[in-house]
């Protein structure tokens, strides 16, 4: 498994500067884009366009906070198929929030709704950081199925605000 945080020369860790992504992105496409090495053999071509999607996946990776921590925890050889076993009352509460959502038909509450599941997608991530740096890696895992449970809760509250936005 290629280590995308060696790949752009970054520490490995879950808080990354963007701005360094950014910056290391770029050189890194101008290196190893296909339409640089037209005049290339076959096999030096192949390689480079097969860099390139390595890169451009690290990118994607590297700049989303669940994808990222995804690959930290795979790095680490957390065996991420095996399921992680969340409290009853977690289960509730989402329960609870998914219903909030589908009932909600104003974009004041859906605001309030997206703004909650935001602080609590933050709030998991910094469990997750904390959980990793302390080498607690079935945590860091926990805290990682409760950033995925959230990141879906608010795409679908912002799916929910685009629909009555446009609708207005």
């Amino acid at each position: 498994m290629l280590n995308y945080f060696h790949l752009f020369h970054v520490p490995e860790c879950f808080e990354v500067d963007q701005e360094v992504l950014q910056q290391v992105y770029e050189r890194l496409q101008r290196q190893y884009h296909p339409d640089r090495h037209v005049q290339a053999a076959p096999e030096e071509q192949l390689r480079m366009a097969t860099m390139a999607a390595e890169v451009n996946m690290a990118w994607k990776t590297l700049t989303s906070p669940l994808l990222r921590a995804e690959h930290l925890l795979r790095l680490h050889g957390v065996d991420l198929q095996q399921r992680v076993v969340l409290s009853p009352a977690f289960l509730m509460e989402q329960i609870d929030w998914r219903e909030q959502l589908e009932q909600a038909d104003h974009l004041f509450k859906l605001n309030e709704l997206q703004r909650l599941f935001s602080e609590r997608l933050r709030t998991e991530a910094n469990a997750f950081q904390a959980s990793l740096e302390a080498d607690r890696l079935e945590l860091a895992r926990h805290h990682f199925t409760s950033m995925q449970f959230f990141q879906r809760l608010r795409d679908e509250a912002n799916h929910r605000i685009d629909i009555l936005e446009f609708e207005e």
